[in-house]
């Protein structure tokens, strides 16, 4: 029987995805030029047991298939465009800590003055998860075990799919250009962090001093380390000089360096010949080194 030409037949669904004009595609970088966060967040991928998951997503990843990823707290969101006309929604759920737990965590961070100064320079350094450790928790995930992707496309959630991996390829990304996105994506927005981390070190300042932005290095001979006080009231100023020549006093540089040229940021100043917060560096640099440097050294050598 012969089939009538006017019937319109169903188009069979199709199966490569549609393409996206304008998609979010990875940031191309040398492993070892992505900052921690990232590089940590990227092993994560190759801990992906779906092999046709993990490649199918990185390949939707590389063609720009996603219309938008979003990091909020405890949550990484991602619309992602596959063969259906509508895009699908990809979510991947991370744990948040608890306010007892970020009290535990500011507390630590103050103790340590570098860390918290470099925090509040806006770096993000890597011994940060020294301060995690004890809530049991790490800043930045570390295992596939410890997200639970959901997406709309059906498959169950706690499951692996294309578009749960592309959006874990991208907040890698987030994470590079952000680091302390990753404050926020464990529950706690950064500007509030820090603003608590600065004012409880102004009053920690305002009671017990300030303290000093590094920490002075000065390596004593044994033979000059003093004996305990009550046992040298008779020979107190009568103290042996001989070696106070062989001291080191200099001191270390500061961390973070131009910790101040970080906080403010890019020069407000439109159209200048030369790049003023780089010509300010230089000048610090400079005056650091006159500083340091014995004057009855001499010049240095070639």
């Amino acid at each position: 029987m012969a089939s009538d030409p006017h019937i319109r037949r169903p188009r069979p669904a199709p199966t490569s995805p549609r393409r996206v004009v304008g998609g979010i595609k990875p940031i191309r970088l040398e492993p070892d030029a992505r900052l921690w966060p990232a590089q940590r967040w990227l092993r994560i991928v190759d801990h992906i047991s779906d092999a046709a998951a993990l490649r199918d997503g990185l390949e939707y990843a590389d063609l720009g298939q996603a219309r938008s990823v979003a990091l909020m707290p405890g949550v990484i969101t991602a619309s992602v465009q596959g063969p259906p006309y509508r895009p699908f929604t990809a979510v991947l759920r991370v744990p948040i800590l608890d306010a007892g737990a970020w009290d535990t965590v500011t507390d630590a961070v103050l103790e340590d003055s570098a860390l918290s100064g470099a925090l509040l320079a806006g770096d993000l350094p890597k011994r940060i998860e020294d301060v995690f450790t004890p809530v049991g928790v790490p800043l930045v995930p570390v295992s596939p075990d410890e997200i639970t992707p959901e997406c709309s496309c059906g498959v169950p959630n706690g499951r692996w799919c294309v578009h749960t991996v592309c959006a874990l390829r991208l907040a890698a990304d987030l994470l590079h250009t952000n680091p302390l996105a990753a404050i926020r994506l464990r529950g706690r927005d950064p500007d509030e962090f820090l603003d608590r981390l600065r004012r409880r070190r102004a009053v920690q300042g305002s009671v017990v001093g300030v303290s000093p932005a590094y920490q002075i290095r000065v390596d004593l001979p044994e033979s000059c380390i003093p004996p305990r006080l009550e046992n040298a009231i008779e020979n107190f100023w009568r103290g042996d000089t001989r070696e106070i020549d062989s001291l080191d006093t200099t001191p270390d540089p500061p961390v973070p360096s131009h910790a101040l040229l970080r906080r403010l940021g890019p020069s407000p100043m439109e159209g200048a010949r030369f790049p003023l917060v780089g010509l300010l560096a230089s000048c610090y640099d400079r005056i650091a080194e006159d500083a340091t440097t014995d004057p009855d050294a001499g010049p240095p050598a070639d």
